[in-house]
């Protein structure tokens, strides 16, 4: 039976009962039962990449160095000038090995259930995110779903609160953002502080209306709306929307909740079909349902 509310009617002098729906919650995802058996197959992944780019790089380096020497020496301008610009390509690869490194052995540990090398591996790379493209934010997705799938909320809080600071000083228009800023608000709507929920909440939003605006600028961006990226990103999106309409109606906000509960119905229609879609609409639709005066 769903709650009810209560509110006067000024005319009548008698209490008027509205049902007050329940707004659909984003859940925390999954933790699949981990499997320490393939931390060390993680560990050698990740040792192998950073050991062979490494070496692969040195004797470039010393190839084309022995090549620069030589052209300088016979004042060979165009061959010097090569040889120089492919030094500084090479400081770009061993970037990119590097990169890689990390990149692969967490991907790996992802899908082998080695949550714990995976998190490992995810704290080094933040340990070098000044080096690492997009200051390795994709590790600090990785640690925090972790963490919310163990529902550790105040370790959530604590660093999602962190990185949050740290991405946006460096770069606030990383699409990573919302997610972080979702599950910290999420965290604060379990340990009951609605307050600092919205306010996480309404963070998420901001970033996902950065997110999209930059997918309509960018052609390129377009195209990943075939592999299912956009269309995730809508749908967490429209979930988000709902969950801070439920906490506005919590708050007795009945009309800014019936606003976002119609964004976040907007929202869902957008993507395909799916079981989680479906009872996004349902639970959304049944909320308006019941807000019909508001």
């Amino acid at each position: 039976m769903a709650k009810k509310s209560v509110s006067h009617h000024p005319s009548a002098g008698r209490q008027v009962r509205t049902k007050q729906p329940k707004a659909p919650q984003i859940e925390a995802p999954p933790i699949p039962v981990e499997n320490p058996g393939q931390d060390k197959v993680v560990y050698a992944v990740f040792a192998t990449i950073l050991i062979v780019g490494t070496i692969i790089n040195i004797l470039l380096f010393y190839f084309v160095g022995q090549n620069l020497h030589e052209a300088y020496l016979a004042k060979n301008w165009l061959n010097t000038a090569l040889m120089a610009a492919l030094l500084v390509g090479l400081l770009f690869a061993v970037r990119a090995a590097f990169t890689a490194a990390f990149v692969v052995a967490a991907t790996v540990a992802g899908r082998t259930n080695a949550f714990s090398a995976q998190l490992k591996i995810c704290t080094w790379a933040l340990k070098f995110k000044s080096i690492l493209p997009d200051r390795a934010s994709w590790a600090s997705q990785a640690i925090i779903q972790q963490m919310m799938a163990k529902q550790d909320f105040d370790q959530i809080i604590e660093f999602g609160t962190t990185q949050y600071e740290d991405i946006t000083a460096k770069n606030p228009k990383d699409h990573s953002l919302a997610v972080l800023c979702t599950y910290v608000g999420m965290s604060y709507q379990a340990k009951g502080d609605l307050p600092k929920s919205i306010e996480w909440n309404e963070k998420s939003i901001e970033q996902f209306g950065k997110f999209f605006e930059s997918i309509e600028k960018s052609k390129f961006a377009k195209k990943l709306g075939s592999q299912g990226v956009v269309e995730a990103m809508t749908l967490n999106y429209a979930q988000v929307l709902a969950g801070l309409g439920s906490s506005y109606l919590q708050q007795q906000n009945f009309r800014k909740g019936k606003e976002l509960l119609k964004q976040s119905l907007e929202q869902a229609k957008k993507t395909s079909e799916t079981p989680e879609r479906r009872q996004l609409i349902k639970q959304v639709e049944d909320g308006l349902s019941r807000l019909k005066h508001w």
